[in-house]
């Protein structure tokens, strides 16, 4: 499939996510979820540049701290997306680097506070986010992708949640996913 140098490159990826939610007030990326998904990128007559876009299972949330010398318990928020970034991404010898949007839809969530897992109720069952990264080719089909990610809306619908959502985090109020994203790429086209 090509048309001078047009063409389609896709494969499979799948890595970890490093995450914390800002304004749920556990702080640090403590919880760790996993990716897994494919990839398609259109290579355009430039050929360093293209674009493209992943169908992707996101694991994400938060989890706290736990003090050894207090008795809070451990909180964890767990979240599972469907998610479908775009983006643009331009490619320089053994680097490439991209930014886009994204669009995920959640399809399952709980709330563990060492008891029980519970509901999250007002959680919207869409988040949009900005997301960047770069890869580092390993071999002409494997690299190593790294990439960061920021909801560019609260997840929680304040009016709606069963949770206390009081912190504003740089003058926004509101519950917003914040990961970091590790992933081994495996380019099944050439």
């Amino acid at each position: 499939m090509s048309v001078s140098a047009q063409h389609f490159e896709g494969g499979v990826q799948g890595g970890a996510n490093f995450c914390q939610v800002d304004g749920d007030m556990n702080a640090g990326y403590n919880k760790l979820g996993f990716n897994g998904g494919i990839f398609v990128h259109y290579v355009l007559p430039r050929e360093s540049s293209s674009i493209g876009f992943d169908l992707m299972y996101m694991g994400k949330g938060s989890r706290n701290k736990r003090d050894p010398q207090g008795y809070a318990p451990v909180l964890i928020y767990s979240y599972n997306y469907v998610e479908i970034p775009l983006y643009y991404r331009y490619v320089q010898k053994k680097y490439a680097i991209r930014t886009g949007l994204a669009w995920a839809y959640v399809f399952s969530s709980k709330y563990d506070d060492g008891g029980s897992a519970k509901e999250i109720r007002g959680l919207r069952s869409t988040d949009y986010l900005f997301h960047m990264g770069g890869e580092y080719f390993l071999s002409e089909q494997v690299s190593l992708f790294v990439g960061y990610e920021y909801s560019i809306r609260s997840i929680i619908d304040k009016d709606k949640a069963s949770i206390n959502v009081p912190m504003a985090q740089f003058r926004r109020n509101g519950v917003y996913h914040n990961l970091i994203q590790i992933a081994l790429k495996y380019q099944l086209t050439k």
